[in-house]
Parts: C-alpha cells; structure tokens; sequence
C-alpha cells in the first residue's frame, strides 16, 4: 500500500503552447559530384556531451535523383540506459512511395506517409565517433549502417528497396537538430535540457565525389535566442549546443470523477449495468465483448467542459485507496499522469492524479480519458479485461473532418489463441456512439496456416448494413457488428482501413490490407443515420483488452498470456490531414503493475508487452 498525499488546493494554470520541435538546421554537400548523384555517403556525428534520455533527434535528409518528393532521413536520438549501459537509436528511413522493406529493422510506412522505416538501439559510447554510412547494393537497394569509427565495430540499421529507376543520392541536402518531445510535452523554451553535438563533414566513395562540407547550424524554430544556442567551428565540422537556464516544474491535480452525481454514463440504471458488465455472451466472441461495447457507448458528448471542471476537486490524501504504478502519458496539447487508483468499491468513483492541466478551453480533451475511465466502472468491483489505453490524434485536422483513416498495427508476438483484442475506436460528427476496427488472434486453420479475426463496427442506433459479413447487434444492443477471417502473417505491419465508400453518403467500409503481397480484404461495409458526418479527432484511443477476463469475478493476473503489438501512427488521404501521432500507451484496468506491462517507442509509433509466457 502506498500513500500519496495530493497539492493541498487545486490551481488551474495557463495552458502550455505546443513549441515546434528545430532548434536548428544546416546544410551538407560535396564541391564536387557526378551529375547522376552518390552512391554511398558517409554522415559523422559524436554527442559526447548529448543526456542519455529520449528527446534529442540529430538528422540529415537526402534526396534522390529521379525522385520529385523527399527521399529520406537518418540520424541518432539519445535513448535511456538501460542495465548501466549507454545506447542511442539510429534511423534510417526513405518516404518514397513503393519502397518495400529488405531487413528485420524496417517496416512499411514513414511518419505518416508511404516509405520505409528503419531502426535500431546499440550500445553506444558516447565519447566515440560514430557514423551512419548509406550505400547503394544495386538494383535500387539501400543500406543503412551505424559505424563506430574509433573501435571499427558496426551495426545494420536497415535495408530497403526503392521503385526502378529511383537514381543515386542528390548532392546536397538538410539537416536538423530537434527536440521532438516539445510537440508532445508541450514546455517553454527555458524547460531545454542541455545537449551538445558534432556535426562532420560528409565523405563519399562515390567516383568524382570530394569536398565534402557542413555548413553553419542556424537557429531556427519557436525558441531563437531563448536556448543559448552555439555553433563553433572544429576540424572537418561543427559543434552545435543548447541549453536551457532552469527546468520548470509541474504540480500535481487530482480528478475524482464520481459518476453517480455526474450522471457520465448515458444509461445508468441497475439493469443497464448488468447488462454491459455481466460478461461475454458468446464463447467464440464473434460480438462485441462488453467492456469495448461500453467504452464505445460512452459518448465524449456526455459531459461538457463545465461538467469536467467541476470534477476538479480537492483530495487531502488517498484514504482507502491503492495506489497503483505510476506512468507518465501525453497528448499533444495536454499532459497528464496516467496514475489511476483502485476502485473505491461500492461508491463508484474513480481518481485520476495528472501534472498541467489547462483552463476550461483545453478541458474537453481529458474528456475521452474520463470516459474511458467510468466506461469500466461499474457499482461493484468487476473485472474490465482491459490491460492497455493508447490515444491517436492528428496535428492538422480538415474541419470537415476525415473521409478515410488508416492503423497501421502488427501482432508482433501475440498467441495464436483466443483472448486479446487489440483495437482502435473511431467517433463521428453528429454521431452519439462510437465504432471501432481491430484484430482477434485465432488459432491456426486445420492447414497449419495462421489466421486473424478483423472486426469492424458501429454501436450508433440506426446503423443498416446489407453486407454478407455483417449482421445486427445481439442481445437489444444498437448497432452492426461485421468480421471476417483472414490468412495473417503474424510478422507483418498490416493497415485497418476505414473510408466513406461513397463521396457525400454515411456508408462506410473497413478493410484489412497487406502491403507487401498486395492483400486487401473487406471487413465490412455498413451506413450510419443520416446526418452522420465525418470522422472527427477528439482525442480517439484505441485499447487492448483480454476478454476471457469478462466472466470472472477477478482477474488471476499473474496467468495473462504474453502478447506483444505494435501501434503505427495513423495516416489519412483526406486533404488537410497530417502528422498523424500516437501517444504512449499505458496500462489500465484491474492489474495495473500486476500483469508484466512494458512499452518501447519505435519508428512512428509505439510496442507493447504484457503478460507472462
């Protein structure tokens, strides 16, 4: 048991500005090349004096001969040690549309677009020399290696293949120094850690390549002149640092959402509880399991930002409570702690301890949080299944809202047995309830051949549907639920594509697709009330969940099976959309520190482990 004693008064500060994440750029290149562009570069870096914490991204982007668009970006991001271990990531990434994937490392898909993405974590000396050397193999193949140059020893990053004809690296280009956590720890400048990075000239072994230079980083972005920004000059480079003069710090609120008095659920009678928490109705789970209807159910709408601060209360200490692991978890534009205490049994309440809340104008975005929250609370202590919240989000948004959103999502290690779910939730305009696409592990057809279980459905009342893979909800709940079976590669990145079949109409269709051979399967297609508009970005979050769990009056935490999945950024067609993010997932439900939960950051997006094998 573990006391935790809140701030004796709420305070409700001005929201924190969401700073650009370049502190820097500069320019490299070559006084002489061939005109049909290098065939390998080599980009020298040291950050001996960078912290060993994520944060810091150091970059150069390059481009291609015969390719109109962007052609890519590499570079290192200082990482956590780990076993008193230094290590750093290096990236090797191309957003040439068509690139396929030739190593472990790399998946489909770069920040938000088409590309490849490549990375690796390496034990990394930062008092040493490193490079990260890209070399044509032929036949339009790329390869990316980190190279220590005072030991020699080097890794693969990555490999992949770009369209025939795509050409040789373009003689010049950009590069950055950023802080790519300010986007989503929205702080002030003055908030900066220190860093320290050298930038060496580029060398090639191209024919005709030499004079290879840097040229001067610049300050650039929202913090010019507010983080003592340098750059001097060294041998066959620069040095470039910044630092901040003080780290600003965050107090600490405490949410109690009670859900008798607020009225949050939409239905709140005894009955309808019973209803939603009383456990799977079906063995095979071909619906909805009832902790996902719920949550679905519960509409952002359901509270207003007057309601939420309201809910802001004073918490001399938690009495009666337990306290569970605590783990830092952000949006873009709000950032809060994930910590939920146990469930105060027989009183319905919940209590949500966050750091820098924003005035009423910033409320509504805690509000999916607060739903998810009373979404698995019933009267009494009930196991949710949930083991896992990940929130998803774009930085530029169209007004009207999207016409097509893509997830990219792969099942890295999950069994192949009934049980987890692993999800993204979807709202619309005009819409009270929500929808959702995902994927159920199966077991393996009598062939051997491994299957996936992909679900897409509407839990709005009214919603029609006349596809074969689709029917109405069971047992008097609204809505259409549509599955099928599919032969999946439990290795690969597939993408849940959800998008209006038809331009102006409330019909929808969710496919399951596959890149790399090409594969595209319909979940299912279904038409929501009329009206109904587009899907909007309130802060949507996705879960995994366990569904086994929904009949039993505890969980046995320590027999969760291991799983692990890994959430992509999503991306979207419609004009107006970019920077699609992920935020880190965290854990949620009855076995929170209880249930072997672990959470990496990779390329665009973020891997989650939990159970025990």
């Amino acid at each position: 048991m573990k006391s935790v004693t809140a701030i004796p008064a709420v305070c409700i500060s001005a929201p924190s500005v969401a700073l650009a994440a370049f502190l820097g750029d500069h320019t490299w290149g070559f006084a002489n090349a061939p005109s049909d562009g290098l065939d390998s570069v080599r980009f020298p870096f040291s950050v001996a004096n960078s912290p060993h914490e994520p944060g810091f991204f150091f970059a150069q982007d390059f481009h291609f001969t015969n390719v109109d668009k962007r052609g890519g970006f590499l570079g290192l991001q200082p990482v956590e040690d780990f076993d008193k271990k230094p290590f750093i990531r290096a990236i090797f990434s191309t957003f040439v549309e068509g690139a396929i994937p030739q190593s472990g490392n790399c998946r489909e898909g770069a920040k938000v677009g088409p590309g490849v993405s490549c990375s690796i974590e390496w034990q990394h000396d930062y008092g040493d020399r490193y490079s990260i050397d890209v070399v044509n193999l032929g036949d339009d193949i790329w390869r990316g290696s980190m190279v220590d140059l005072t030991t020699g020893a080097s890794a693969h990053i990555g490999q992949w293949k770009l369209p025939p004809g795509s050409g040789n690296i373009k003689n010049g280009g950009l590069g950055d120094i950023e802080y790519y956590l300010w986007p989503v720890h929205p702080q002030s400048c003055e908030a900066l850690p220190r860093t320290e990075v050298t930038l060496f000239n580029p060398s090639s072994n191209t024919s005709d390549a030499s004079g290879g230079y840097m040229s001067q980083p610049q300050e650039f972005g929202d913090c010019v002149s507010k983080v003592n920004f340098t750059a001097e000059q060294v041998d066959e480079g620069w040095k470039g640092s910044a630092h901040a003069r003080a780290i600003v710090p965050v107090s600490l609120l405490f949410l109690r959402v009670i859900l008798q008095e607020q009225n949050l659920f939409p239905l709140n009678t005894t009955e309808d509880a019973t209803r939603i928490h009383g456990g799977p109705r079906h063995p095979a789970m071909t619906d909805a399991s009832p902790t996902s209807m719920r949550m679905a159910q519960v509409s952002l709408t359901t509270i207003t930002a007057d309601d939420l601060e309201l809910l802001l209360v004073t918490v001399s200490e938690f009495s009666g409570t337990e306290a569970v692991q605590h783990r830092d978890h952000s949006v873009r534009g709000i950032v809060f702690d994930a910590r939920v205490t146990a469930l105060l049994a027989g009183r319905g309440e919940h209590q949500l301890a966050r750091s820098s809340y924003g005035p009423k104008d910033i409320a509504m975005k805690l509000i999916a949080t607060v739903a998810a929250l009373c979404a698995s609370a019933p009267s009494i202590a009930l196991a949710s299944g949930l083991v896992s919240h990940v929130f998803w989000s774009f930085d530029e948004f169209p007004d009207d809202g999207l016409t097509d959103i893509n997830f990219p999502i792969r099942l890295d290690h999950a069994p192949h047995e009934e049980g987890y779910f692993f999800a993204q939730q979807i709202e619309f305009s005009n819409s009270e309830n929500r929808s959702i696409v995902g994927l159920q592990p199966r077991p393996d057809n009598d062939d051997g051949e491994s299957t996936i279980h992909a679900v897409f459905a509407s839990f709005q009342d009214q919603t029609t549907t006349e596809h074969s893979n689709c029917h109405y909800a069971a047992d008097g709940d609204t809505g259409v639920w549509c599955a099928v079976d599919v032969d999946h590669d439990y290795g690969r990145t597939y993408y849940l594509v959800v998008e209006n079949s038809q331009p102006g109409s409330e019909t929808w269709k969710g496919s399951i697709q596959e890149p790399v051979t090409g594969s595209n399967v319909v979940i299912g297609e279904w038409t929501l009330p009329p009206g109904t508009g587009h899907i909007t970005n309130l802060e949507n979050y996705g879960f995994i969940e366990y569904y086994p769990w929904h009949d039993r009056p505890s969980p046995s935490c320590d027999v969760l099976p291991r799983t692990e999945v890994s959430f992509f950024s999503p991306s979207s067609k419609t004009k107006g959309a970019t920077d699609g993010f992920i935020a880190e997932p965290f854990e949620f439900g009855d076995c929170i520190g209880k249930e072997g939960f672990a959470v990496e950051e990779i390329a665009d997006g973020w891997k989650v482990g939990v159970g025990f094998d």
